[in-house]
Order: C-alpha cells, then structure tokens, then sequence
C-alpha cells in the first residue's frame, strides 16, 4: 500500500541503543510506561521482531517468543511519539503502529498475514491509523481485483471492448480515494499518523495538504525526527512546484565564478536543468537561445544549470561553445540544486517571475515562447 512506502526499505537491524522491557519488569521498575498487548490468531507459536522505525534505518528493538497462548505482552521505553512495527521472523508482512510514552496499546492480527489482518486500539492515534488503513486495503483491493479481471481478459484478447470502462471506473474511485484522503487530514493536520496517510496524495497534484500536515506536525511534534526530515522534504518538493518561491542556489559559472540566484532578483528567469549525456537537452539550447534573443529586450534571462559529475565539465564546456549558448552556464556538481529542485528527469525547465516564484514548469519547445509572450503580454 502506499502510505508504507515510507517505511519501505529501511536496510539493516540492529540492537543497541535502544531498549524494550517485558511488562512485569516495567510496572515494578517503572522502566517502561508505555505497554504493548499481543494477540495473534491462528499459527500460535513464532518469534516476532519488534523493531523501531528511524528515518532511513529500522532499529531492532526484541525478539519475542509467542506461546500457544497467542499472547504476549511487552514494554516500551519511549519519550516522545515513534513509529514501530512487529514482524514474524522468515515474513515480510509485519504490521505497523505509533506509541508515545504512557501508551496502552492493544493488537490484534492472524499469523497468515500481519499486514493485511491487524487492528489497532487503545488510543486516538491508533485507532485513526486502523481506520484509515482498513480504507486503503479496500482501494488496494479494488485496484487489484479490477486489474486482475483485465490481464484475465487481455489474455484471451478481450480487453478491448472493456478497456474505457475499467478506466473510467478506476478513475472514479481513485478520485472517491483522493476525497477521502484530504477529508481524513481535514479532520486533525496534527494527528501523527497524517506522516504516512498525506503521502497516499500527489505532492505535484495536492501540495497544499502537505504543507497543511507539514504546519500541523511542527507545532504538535517539534521534536520528533520523522516530523523533522517530512519537514524538510515537503519544504524542498513544495517549494519545486508552481506557486513555490525557487530555492536558492550558488553555483559555479563558466565564466564569471559563483552564481547566485539572487543575481537575478528583479528578472524573470528561465531556468534549465540538462546534462551532457542528455541528447534531448542538447536539442533544446537552440530553442533557449532563440526565445533568450526574442525577448531580450524584455525583463528576462535564461540560466542554465548542468547536473553531472566534475569529470564532465570538458565536455560541458565543449557543447557551449560549439552552441555559442553564451547565457549564464552553471555546473552544479554535487546535484545539490537538482536535489533541490526535486528533478526527475532532464531536461526540466522552469520559469520564475520577477519576485522568484515559480509560475511554469516542465516547458518544452514552442511551449517555452508561447509561455513568455503570455507573460509578456505579447500577441
């Protein structure tokens, strides 16, 4: 599902720095105030790893031993709001929950598959992220069973007559889906759980959410790393779509040594992320250079900002000369500007106004000039 994705492919386990108490312990030491109560259903016997959730890495924190019983019961030592999950050693299905100090949680989950089947209770945060994630099992399913039913038919070349319906009907119910979202975070911007439930929405398509979440969080939890480093992607991809001011930049030039972008301050700026290798990129300097001289008596300048190695910078210098693209060339080695940018794919063009916020991107060809005679107020 993709609220997870976040959470996906956090490498290593480890076991130190961190510690977990069995309740007994706790309540008699008052080492842990925060308690776990685990109920697996079905295959009773089974090690389970509990393990922290950092923001690159996952941390072990135990290895539970689960009798006939089906139950166990254990401590957390936490001080602020964390993500943790619990997985069956030899599974990947692993099952997903938040915990702040003080916390009484209850779970309950079937031995076949963690991830699909566990409920969550005990409290508010919980309980919300139990809800929202029965809703995106439901799409999940929708979306799966409706592509299952087409590769079925596209197999026996049927899939034609089908094709426009099935898309109409997902598109319905991704559009209910996307709905449903913005109403959940509507509901509370500072619940914890809106870390993974906003990412279920476009950043490109619904930024607005993300900064509400992004807002809502710093002022719930300031001192929470995950809070952090969402901070701080938002800020960056946010900050990359139409309507964000332009991050700045200071670069080296081909020939006038550091760029800022506050350079340009007072001037639109038509901004050209490429690289050598890219013969699409190459195939657009013609057309920068045309539009940089039909508009040159305007308020206007073109920069362009190579992303590649320093080993390149030869034949970067190469292609601007044979070019005679003679507009500020930048060579951003690092990939800090791209980064920040949030660049996928070259080239990517954007346009910034006069104050440096950006009012166009991903402009291309005939898209460029038309777009600046808007601007321009020309016919």
């Amino acid at each position: 599902m993709r609220i997870f994705a976040y959470l996906v492919g956090t490498g290593l386990l480890c076991t130190v720095g961190f510690s977990s108490c069995d309740v007994d312990r706790c309540e008699s030491k008052k080492e842990c105030e925060t308690h776990v109560t685990l109920m697996i259903d079905g295959s009773k016997e089974g090690q389970y790893i509990v393990e922290k959730r950092l923001i690159r890495d996952r941390l072990g924190i135990d290895t539970l031993t689960l009798d006939e019983s089906g139950e166990l019961k254990f401590g957390l030592d936490v001080g602020k709001m964390e993500i943790f999950s619990i997985r069956n050693i030899g599974q990947e299905s692993e099952i997903i929950f938040v915990a702040n100090k003080g916390d009484q949680i209850d779970i309950h989950a079937s031995a076949d598959d963690l991830g699909v089947s566990f409920k969550l209770n005990g409290t508010e945060e919980n309980e919300s992220l139990a809800t929202f994630i029965d809703y995106e099992r439901s799409f999940q399913m929708f979306a799966d069973s409706l592509n299952k039913i087409y590769l079925n038919l596209k197999r026996s070349n049927l899939h034609y007559s089908v094709e426009e319906k099935f898309n109409t009907l997902y598109k319905e119910k991704a559009i209910a889906h996307e709905k449903y979202v913005k109403s959940f975070i509507d509901e509370d911007p500072s619940r914890f759980i809106n870390l993974l439930a906003v990412r279920s929405l476009d950043v490109k398509k619904s930024p607005k959410y993300y900064e509400k979440v992004k807002i809502g969080l710093e002022n719930k939890f300031p001192a929470s790393e995950h809070v952090a480093a969402f901070a701080k992607d938002v800020s960056r991809l946010v900050a990359s779509e139409i309507g964000g001011v332009a991050p700045s930049f200071s670069l080296p030039s081909l020939k006038s040594g550091v760029v800022n972008l506050s350079d340009f301050k007072g001037k639109y700026v038509l901004l050209d992320f490429w690289a050598t290798w890219c013969k699409p990129c190459i195939a657009e300097i013609p057309n920068l250079k045309a539009v940089r001289k039909e508009f040159s008596n305007e308020n206007f300048e073109v920069v362009s900002i190579c992303v590649d190695k320093a080993d390149f910078k030869p034949n970067w210098k190469k292609i601007i000369e044979k070019h005679e693209a003679d507009w500020p060339q930048l060579f951003d080695a690092s990939g800090v500007a791209a980064q920040d940018y949030a660049i996928e794919y070259f080239p990517t063009i954007f346009l910034l106004d006069e104050k440096g916020q950006i009012i166009a991107r991903n402009l291309r060809g005939n898209d460029i000039s038309k777009k600046l005679r808007e601007v321009f107020k020309r016919e």
